[in-house]
């Protein structure tokens, strides 16, 4: 080979379209890597696994070291026996059904129809799971709040003197039904639900620091009234105790059932600082001048107390306070720690509806209602027997607020008074409810009979006009409207402007009372308890703050509307 060029021989050949290179030559790029030909292992030799050296510097951080059966890093070891893998076996092949198609395949029920009954049952189970919790959470907190307040008064270093008696539970609950307490259905505030009075929450605070304290109460300090307490049924009421045992905390709670289970909770109703300090008893009121004679307020209506409650044997009125005398044998309210029915039964002989004549800048379109207690504090045991003289005197506006006037009262057995009281009271307008006597306020409330001046609604040339407010104004005591007018459970005052509206459309053309007068759904008809075979025929109109009601034209009013 001159010059370094290769033989004729060792050349590749060019056939047609393809190359062909010699014997003993591959061409340098044939597109697949070939290896070379390694020898068979001998399967007498054997392996050995070195232990690989550390990483250092970059290579430390690289990944993990391998241990030392590492597959990776073995060499020949003539020592050991070379393993043989035993051959891999084929899987079994599964035999296959085909369906028969003479045979329907059944439906497989939706997802939906299997999981709805799975996730009501959840549901139920995690209301009810979270209702317990909210019950032992409640006094797991009192409970705690407690032993902090125990510990934080020092009682521990003062307990003889704070605390004479041991303390008992903080937390107790108890239930009150009026199917059960039926003297309960003899306070109804608006002659239409009943509702827990002032001095039964006061009797109820004072029992459960009693408790606590492990002696006798002998008054209250500043309770303060934080909502209505309606008892259409069985209602829970929870009273907690904290602080020192010589002037615990008491706050009354009841169980505020929600439409959406998971807020239903305990909510606040009254709080006051219980005293059991022994004072020696005031000086009696000087005796009113000028006194008028006052008519029963059970017998005229000014009084919605029912006879468990009416204990008030006479009374007197006059400038700026009245007198009057409590018969315990008259009523059946029970007693409890302060004679809660006397006690109540003191604030009757309070002009609740013309409190302008102790004040001439009290608002005459205004009725009062128990609000809070500055402070009540008892000198010695009210008799059951006998007669108890009961002071009231008008002392101004609590916190100079107009909308809060004050009155304090004496209950006396001859000239020791053996409890003394300030009651402060809330104005509250109620519309065109004062502007009637009591005894007709009476029969429209309680009795259910027909009073055209009590409507709420206007009428103006054979229409009926009833504002959002006036309703709203009706029901300041939760639940009046619904049981006045019969509304269906559930429904907010706003939604039910335009049945109470339908309903007193009727009532006119009809002298019936609201309550005895239904009205569709559609609110297109209504008709009379006593004449159901008569439909009237309506128009509801709705606007943004009140609802209009006409009589539906003739030729308007369905063949099925008249059989309906």
């Amino acid at each position: 080979m001159a010059h370094g060029r290769s033989s004729p021989s060792s050349r590749p050949r060019c056939r047609g379209r393809r190359w062909s290179w010699p014997p003993g030559r591959s061409p340098p790029f044939s597109g697949r890597p070939t290896m070379p030909d390694v020898p068979s292992p001998d399967p007498t030799t054997h392996v050995e696994v070195l232990p690989r050296p550390p990483r250092t510097g970059k290579d430390a951080f690289a990944g993990p070291v391998p241990s030392p059966e590492d597959p990776h890093d073995v060499r020949p070891n003539p020592a050991q026996p070379n393993p043989v893998r035993a051959p891999v076996q084929p899987a079994p092949e599964q035999p296959c059904f085909a369906p028969d198609p003479a045979q329907p395949i059944p439906a497989r029920p939706s997802t939906g129809e299997v999981l709805r009954p799975l996730i009501a049952a959840q549901h139920g189970r995690a209301t009810e799971l979270h209702q317990r919790f909210l019950r032992v959470q409640g006094r797991a907190v009192a409970q705690l709040v407690a032993m902090w307040s125990r510990e934080r008064a020092g009682l521990a270093r003062q307990g003889v003197a704070e605390a004479p008696g041991p303390l008992g539970e903080p937390v107790t609950e108890t239930v009150l039904d009026p199917a059960t307490h039926d003297w309960v259905r003899d306070h109804c505030p608006t002659w239409t639900v009943p509702a827990l009075p002032l001095m039964s929450m006061a009797d109820l605070i004072a029992r459960a620091a009693t408790r606590y304290a492990g002696r006798t109460a002998t008054g209250l300090r500043d309770l303060q009234v934080r909502r209505w307490l309606p008892l259409p049924g069985p209602t829970s009421l929870r009273l907690t105790c904290v602080g020192s045992a010589a002037r615990p905390q008491v706050t009354l709670s009841a169980w505020l059932e929600l439409r959406e289970a998971r807020l239903s909770r305990f909510a606040p109703v009254a709080c006051a600082t219980a005293v059991f300090d022994v004072l020696p008893p005031p000086r009696r009121f000087a005796p009113l001048e000028h006194t008028v004679p006052m008519a029963d307020p059970y017998e005229s209506g000014d009084c919605f107390h029912g006879p468990r409650f009416q204990y008030l044997r006479s009374a007197r009125s006059g400038e700026g306070g009245a007198s009057g005398v409590l018969h315990p044998g008259r009523g059946s309210v029970p007693p409890g720690l302060l004679h809660q029915g006397l006690l109540d039964a003191a604030t009757h002989i309070i002009p609740h509806t013309r409190m302008w004549q102790w004040s001439p800048s009290i608002d005459r379109a205004s009725v009062t209602y128990p609000h809070r207690l500055s402070r009540l504090h008892t000198y010695g045991p009210l008799p059951g027997t006998g007669l108890i003289e009961v002071e009231a005197r008008f002392a101004g506006f609590h916190t100079g607020d107009a909308r809060l006037p004050a009155v304090d009262l004496q209950l006396c057995v001859a000239e020791r008074v053996l409890t003394d009281a300030r009651l402060v009271l809330i104005l509250l307008p109620v519309g065109p409810l004062l502007d009637m006597p009591p005894h007709l306020r009476r029969d429209y409330l309680r009795d259910r009979r027909y009073v055209p001046g009590l409507l709420l609604s206007t009428a103006h040339d054979a229409t009926t006009v009833l504002r959002h407010d006036d309703v709203r104004q009706l029901d300041f005591f939760p639940g009046t409207a619904a049981s006045l007018y019969q509304l269906p459970a559930g429904l907010s005052l706003r939604d039910s402007t335009p049945l109470i509206a339908a309903k007193e459309h009727v009532a006119r053309r009809t002298a019936t009372h609201p309550c005895r007068i239904t009205v569709a759904d559609d609110l297109r008809t209504a008709h009379t308890d006593e004449a159901p075979h008569r439909p009237y025929a309506l128009d509801v109109t709705l606007a943004a703050d009140h609802v209009h009601v006409r009589d539906r034209p003739a030729a308007d009013h369905s063949p099925e509307e008249e059989g309906s």
